[in-house]
């Protein structure tokens, strides 16, 4: 009776035991689970990166708003006679960075090294989390040593501002307006964001909602990331321009790959799935789609060229 019971539960310890092909199954079906999941994940992740990149784009956007109640208009994209330094160092004080601001050497120029070793402290704010390269390319792309100090790249930006369309107004029939100089592609100057000049909100004919501001610069292959503090180079022939850009090629088609040549022409873009943020010169971001008609695309870098489209 005793054996029988032993048996017995010899053979309950058995049943109760997982055989190999049940662990296998049991590990199959966690696999697919963790398979369907890591997209979702993956997904929520970016939606997060997406939402603070538009965040960053409202607080620069802020900064510019607030810049120009204080002194009537927003900055040039770059102050060319002088200090050579860039938009974003002009609203340091109106985005809580007062600090480095203070670092700054106004006079000049943007690679000074005083202003190098401001650009080695990076800002959140004129970063997309989506995208990896948070430094200056010009050594690691093009051998240069300008935007280098104590062995470090100098940290750069992904956001910058709009010169304005090239082409022709669909409008119009006109060209749009462009100082066209040096060899990268030279200035547009229909746009919010000028080579060397300032614009007034009441400069904004086609209205403030229908006109971009700033766009997103943050993708792969674009090969324009320098220095933030760079703004345009004094009596430099060709004419780069390292804080806005022309309107001229679609979201994330064409970026600068030889040195010296179509700088200011380098697309606008992001690693965001679909198209980029915009900041309007209403304060308000937008997603643009990699889609959007062109002739939609440069009317809403257009300050002023009447043209109907609408975005």
């Amino acid at each position: 009776m005793c054996a029988d019971n032993q048996k017995s539960s010899i053979r309950n310890q058995k049943s109760q035991a997982f055989t190999l092909v049940e662990l296998l199954v049991v590990i199959t079906i966690i696999g697919i689970l963790i398979a369907l999941l890591l997209p979702a994940v993956q997904a929520a992740r970016e939606a997060a990166r997406r939402m603070q990149c538009s965040n960053n784009l409202k607080q620069l956007a802020l900064g510019l708003h607030v810049y120009h109640n204080a002194l009537g208009s927003f900055p040039p994209a770059g102050f060319y006679t002088g200090s050579t330094l860039s938009w974003n160092t002009a609203i340091l004080p109106y985005i809580e960075q007062g600090n480095l601001y203070d670092e700054l050497d106004h006079a000049g120029p943007y690679h000074s090294e005083a202003n190098r070793r401001v650009a080695l402290h990076g800002v959140d704010a004129f970063l997309c989390p989506s995208f990896a390269t948070h430094r200056s390319v010009l050594h690691s792309k093009f051998g240069g040593t300008a935007d280098r100090i104590d062995g470090q790249d100098t940290y750069t930006i992904h956001y910058q501002g709009v010169l304005g369309p090239v082409g022709t107004n669909p409008t119009t029939g006109a060209d749009y307006p462009l100082l066209d100089v040096g060899s990268h592609g030279g200035f547009a100057t229909g746009g919010t964001m000028l080579h060397d000049s300032s614009v007034r909100i009441d400069d904004i004919r086609d209205g403030t909602s229908n006109t971009y501001l700033l766009g997103e610069l943050s993708w792969d292959g674009s090969g324009v990331y320098r220095n933030w503090t760079r703004g345009t180079n004094v009596n430099e022939p060709s004419r780069p321009c390292a804080s806005a850009k022309n309107v001229n090629y679609a979201l994330g088609v064409f970026g600068y790959e030889v040195f010296g040549f179509q700088y200011n022409n380098a697309s606008f873009g992001s690693m965001h799935p679909g198209g980029a943020h915009f900041a309007y010169a209403d304060g308000s971001v937008h997603f643009v789609s990699e889609s959007m008609d062109m002739g939609v695309y440069k009317a809403m870098a257009s300050r002023a060229g009447g043209e109907v489209a609408a975005p």
